[in-house]
C-alpha cells in the first residue's frame, strides 16, 4: 500500500513539474515573440509551427461560433493568410515557435486558464477538438 501511495504522489508531482515548465516556456515565448501574457480566462492557442508544406495548411473558421472563436488565437510561422475567419492570428516570423520544447514539429493546441498551461494536446482534428473542450 505504502508503495502504491508514494507512486501516486510522485506521479503527481511530476505531473505538477511537467506543467509548470510548460506554463512558463509559453509564457516566456508569448512574452518575448508578441509581447503578450496568458490570461485568466480559458483561451485555446492553435500552434501552427509551420513544418509542412505552405499550401498545405489552410484552415478556415467560419463555421466556429463567434464567442468561441474569439477564445482562440492562432500561432503560427504561416502567414495570416492560411487561417481564414480567425479573430486572431499571431504571425511567428522568427520562427521562435519551433524552439518550444512541447512542439516537436506538430501541430499542437494549448489550453490555458487562470495564468497557467491547463494542457498541451497533439492536434489531430482540430474543429472536432476545440468543439469538444469548449462544453
Amino acid at each position: 500500500m505504502f508503495l502504491i501511495c508514494s507512486l501516486l504522489i510522485t506521479s503527481c508531482k511530476h505531473d505538477s513539474k511537467s506543467i509548470s515548465s510548460e506554463t512558463k516556456a509559453f509564457k516566456n515565448y508569448l512574452s518575448s515573440t508578441f509581447q503578450i501574457s496568458v490570461g485568466q480566462q480559458k483561451h485555446y492557442y492553435f500552434l501552427v509551427p509551420g513544418t509542412q508544406c505552405k499550401g498545405c495548411n489552410l484552415y478556415d473558421a467560419h463555421e466556429i461560433d463567434s464567442a468561441l472563436n474569439k477564445k482562440i488565437t492562432i500561432i503560427s510561422t504561416f502567414p495570416p493568410t492560411n487561417f481564414l475567419h480567425f479573430k486572431n492570428v499571431l504571425e511567428d516570423t522568427s520562427k521562435t515557435l519551433l524552439t518550444l520544447p512541447f512542439v516537436n514539429y506538430s501541430n499542437k493546441l494549448i489550453v490555458t486558464e487562470g495564468g497557467h498551461v491547463l494542457s498541451v494536446l497533439p492536434v489531430y482534428a482540430f474543429f472536432q477538438q476545440i468543439d469538444s473542450l469548449s462544453h
